[in-house]
């Protein structure tokens, strides 16, 4: 797998992060792969639960991965949550995008702070501004 590709999963699942911070204010855990073929798909996790806690999203997708990279069937995965973080200097929790981003021989956590902005009195418009993002080492849970 080429760093380009993971690139562009990182890039792909922060853009319908985005799109779903616009559309609703906030959105549930969601992830993506990157088959084996080289192709980026999306992956859902269902419990049958109408709201279930993101905590159990985010559990069901890192399963399914799991399964898939057993498989062999992908060669990394991207899983995004809407989370409140520390600002980067230190001063009051901040909204932000959470990707932790998973390959055999790559797992980083990527912390991207949004200031989320409405306006609109009838049709309600949400901007989404990002801010520097900031990866970190992470625990490898998929490829193991």
């Amino acid at each position: 797998m080429e760093r380009e590709q993971l690139d562009a999963l990182y890039a792909e699942i922060l853009e319908m992060a985005v799109h779903l911070l616009e559309k609703s204010g906030e959105f549930f855990p969601i992830g993506m792969v990157l088959r084996s073929d080289g192709e980026r798909a999306h992956v859902a996790f269902h419990d049958g639960n109408e709201h279930p806690p993101s905590q159990e999203v985010i559990a069901g997708l890192r399963a399914v991965f799991r399964v898939q990279a057993a498989e062999g069937t992908i060669l990394a995965s991207a899983l995004a949550s809407d989370t409140r973080v520390r600002s980067a200097d230190g001063g009051p929790p901040v909204d932000a995008v959470h990707i932790m981003l998973r390959a055999a021989d790559f797992c980083r956590d990527v912390i991207v702070p949004y200031q989320l902005t409405t306006s609109g009195l009838f049709k309600k418009v949400r901007k989404i501004v990002l801010g520097d993002a900031r990866a970190q080492a992470a625990e490898q849970e998929i490829f193991v």
